[in-house]
């Protein structure tokens, strides 16, 4: 079951990175595990490429505007705010009414757009080594029936808004 309801990612990308066939692998991806239909649209605003502390992402807010898509920004590096030094593939970050996803060109997995779509749309981490949601899973992995009606419900409701 196809969600037919098209979800808007607006990207927004980091000057250094012009990798548009890894955007669009990512959105495909996404689209195969969230059985979703994810369209793109170009963002703006300057943005750094790597992402190093908790005010370089709530920075990213203001170019997160309330249009009603859901806004990826892609850095080359994102730290990992609880580890020094370390780096992450992506999070999904709040800040303030606004939330918002950011994705490292660098250290993102092939499913890490999906995996962060699918806190975007309420799902939380899992501990199943093949589950899309498993923060070190298993490549390929997916949603389960129950993951994929939460994440429907709540796709439908954002398209409402």
């Amino acid at each position: 079951m196809n969600l037919a309801i098209a979800v808007v990612l607006t990207f927004h990308v980091a000057s250094g990175i012009s990798d548009d066939a890894w955007i669009d692998h990512e959105v495909d991806v996404a689209k195969n595990r969230l059985d979703a239909d994810f369209t793109r649209a170009a963002g703006s605003g300057a943005l750094a490429e790597t992402i190093t502390t908790v005010d370089d992402r709530d920075a990213l807010a203001p170019l997160a505007a309330n249009d009603g898509t859901v806004h990826v920004f892609v850095v080359a590096k994102l730290a990992d705010k609880d580890k020094d030094g370390g780096v992450i593939g992506g999070v999904t970050w709040p800040h303030g009414k606004r939330r918002y996803i950011i994705v490292s060109h660098d250290d993102a997995r092939e499913d890490t757009l999906a995996h962060e779509l699918g806190h975007y749309f309420g799902l939380p981490h899992t501990t199943d080594a093949h589950d899309l949601m498993t923060p070190l899973r298993e490549p390929g992995g997916t949603l389960t029936d129950d993951q994929l009606a939460i994440v429907h419900k709540r796709i439908a409701a954002f398209t409402r808004r």
